[in-house]
């Protein structure tokens, strides 16, 4: 994590100076801390924004790979012929179940 250059008496919570008081070596600290704060932000935004873009980029490349595939449509219930084939299966495997104690 990058480090901000920010004045350190801003971060005294008891700080409340208003501008006129304020000598022109504390006017120009807080300037500069507000100018770095706003240039990290737009930094963040930056890497943000690339981010999203790389990964809305990726998102269409994997759909029209998917497209590419034909759809195959299953039924939502069995029917009796599948249930007749998967019988013998369903006895075959509640044959050779392991019992556990």
């Amino acid at each position: 994590m990058e480090q901000i250059p920010v004045a350190d008496f801003l971060f005294d919570a008891d700080y409340k100076k208003p501008v006129a008081q304020m000598s022109v070596e504390e006017f120009r600290d807080v300037a500069n801390s507000l100018q770095a704060l706003a240039k990290h932000g737009r930094d963040v935004q930056k890497v943000y924004g690339e981010g999203l873009k790389r990964s809305s980029q990726g998102h269409c490349e994997m759909v029209e790979k998917l497209e590419t595939f034909p759809i195959k449509e299953y039924p939502a219930t069995e029917g009796r012929i599948r249930k007749a084939l998967r019988l013998p299966k369903t006895y075959l495997a509640s044959g050779i179940n392991n019992e556990t104690c």
